[in-house]
């Protein structure tokens, strides 16, 4: 195996000074990442470098996406400035096509429209919106008709104390005991929620949104990890280090992540949350922010030898009292990576007897279920994966010690743009 810049993730950061950097990003990538700084720290005159003729067509495609965008920010009047042209233009230089963008959807309609319907087939996940639990679900929809929260509440909870008292003898239940079991949990949650919501009848905030979704997410897993509280993702720390080396930026630590889900000391998956009310802007540089994250976490699964590694995603908000997510997918095609909708379905949990009685009749269980599944059964293979990368770099490095005759400088280690994750650079402080 060879040693790749993948392998300094638990190094000491190298040095800042762009004479000493250990990494260099590949050109015309490299410049057109500078003017992006410039931009973001105030410049208007920025002048763009041209792709590159020998870059595969594909590239050129998503250089040209983000030269536009970052061409018709930099145009605009202050006041008139759009922040998303600046995160479609990272995620282009994040290698990535994101068919939930519009302005990809228009720019690659026109340019190579059978790619985006390529992509959306690809991040689609087969049957995520089916699971058993929705049959247990249906068959309490003419009970909340007919007589209300409360007795629903009663109801789900006797029938949640029969099945446990059947098995209160035994260790290990049936799948479908077990499936019923965690089903009436959850309603008996949404429920509790309806009726006692612990902000009252105020709009929710971000961590009320969120306390809600891991109490649901805290019943149906059980080989997975949440991390909450701002918890840095360490996928993204490793990229930040190295562009710090390349271009300067004060900042190495890693990007903040709201819910992390973690099989041992992978990284699997991230939801990022804001609270009801706020504006589109801000929900659509939250999704690309989510996706530049999801792809640190693709960079990292390769980085011990994951083969084409696909990240499961999501996104939550609302507005007034809703609790709306939509769960994304983020895979390898090729030399590129495509981000879409895992299912056309958006997902809601409840917060009023409507909400509810929508939550019972819809899939959101269904999807949120098979999510976790999904990270459970992608976790194991992933660590048994990682364990064969760790004892191949074992033996290359005791190779490498042997063979060695005198201590040399690394080389420059460049970045295929492939491999290139394009994270937000802070901002200059004016002095």
């Amino acid at each position: 195996p060879t040693l790749t810049s993948s392998s300094f993730s638990g190094a000491t950061a190298p040095p800042r000074k762009r004479k000493n950097s250990s990494f260099e990003t590949e050109e015309p990538w490299q410049s057109l990442t500078r003017c992006l700084i410039k931009i973001i720290n105030g410049e208007v005159n920025a002048i763009f470098p041209q792709p590159c003729p020998t870059m595969p067509p594909r590239h050129q495609l998503l250089f040209r996406h983000a030269v536009e965008s970052l061409t018709e920010y930099q145009k605009r009047q202050l006041q008139e400035k759009d922040v998303i042209l600046i995160k479609d233009a990272q995620v282009a230089m994040s290698c990535l096509v994101n068919t939930m963008s519009a302005r990809v959807q228009e720019y690659f309609g026109k340019a190579e429209p059978e790619l985006l319907t390529m992509a959306r087939a690809q991040c689609e996940v087969e049957s995520i919106d089916t699971h058993p639990c929705t049959t247990i679900l249906t068959q309490y929809v003419s009970i909340l008709e007919e007589k209300g929260v409360r007795h629903l509440l009663k109801r789900v909870a006797s029938d949640w104390g029969q099945l446990s008292l059947k098995h209160i003898d035994d260790d290990v239940v049936p799948s479908n005991v077990d499936l019923m079991d965690r089903t009436l949990q959850v309603i008996i949650l949404l429920c509790n929620f309806v009726l006692h919501p612990p902000f009252g009848k105020v709009a929710p905030s971000e961590n009320d949104v969120l306390t809600l979704w891991i109490q649901v997410f805290s019943k149906l897993t059980k080989k997975v990890t949440l991390h909450t509280g701002e918890k840095a993702m360490l996928a993204s720390k490793a990229m930040r280090q190295m562009q710090s080396a390349e271009f300067g930026d004060p900042s190495e630590s890693g990007r903040k992540s709201d819910c992390l889900f973690m099989f041992e000391e992978i990284e699997l998956s991230n939801i990022e949350f804001k609270k009801p009310g706020i504006s589109e802007t801000d929900l659509g540089v939250q999704n690309r922010k989510n996706i530049r994250l999801g792809r640190c976490l693709q960079e990292a699964h390769v980085a011990f030898g994951a083969v084409e590694p696909s990240v499961l995603m999501g996104d939550v908000s609302g507005k007034f009292r809703w609790y709306v997510g939509v769960f994304y997918q983020i895979r390898q095609t090729g030399n590129i990576a495509v981000a879409g909708k895992a299912t056309p379905h958006l997902v809601s949990l409840p917060s009023t007897a409507g909400g509810l009685l929508e939550f019972l009749s819809s899939p959101s269980l269904a999807i949120i279920w098979n999510y976790v599944r999904h990270l459970e059964e992608q976790g194991p293979k992933l660590q048994i994966t990682k364990e064969r990368h760790e004892v191949a770099i074992s033996k290359a490095k005791l190779e490498q010690g042997l063979a060695r005759v005198k201590p040399n400088t690394p080389p420059v280690i460049t970045r295929k743009f492939e491999n290139n994750v394009t994270l937000s650079p802070p901002k200059k402080r004016s002095s």
